[in-house]
């Protein structure tokens, strides 16, 4: 990894393919079982964010649609900057 990168790039996860209802649901188990998992703690700073691909599409990536792994502060935009407006 060192080689090609100085940091690694954030990974995006657009969940998509059901209904809202349903990929709110699989976003909250991908986000519990994500949070405190072993191997993230030793993957030299990744960070990996979940969104649905319809906030994406419709928002786009300034909108705070991302949900971080291992961070609980909410929804964030695609550069990790929380809504200074406290709207989402």
């Amino acid at each position: 990894m060192g080689d090609y990168y100085r940091i690694f790039p954030p990974v995006i996860c657009a969940l998509t393919g059901a209904s809202r209802k349903s990929l709110n649901r699989r976003l909250d188990v991908a986000l519990g079982l994500l949070t405190d998992h072993p191997a993230l703690d030793r993957a030299y700073g990744v960070r990996i964010n979940f969104c649905l691909l319809d906030d994406l599409t419709d928002r786009g990536p300034f909108a705070p649609i991302f949900y971080p792994v291992g961070e609980r502060d909410g929804a964030v935009d695609w550069l990790g900057e929380h809504d200074e407006r406290g709207g989402s």
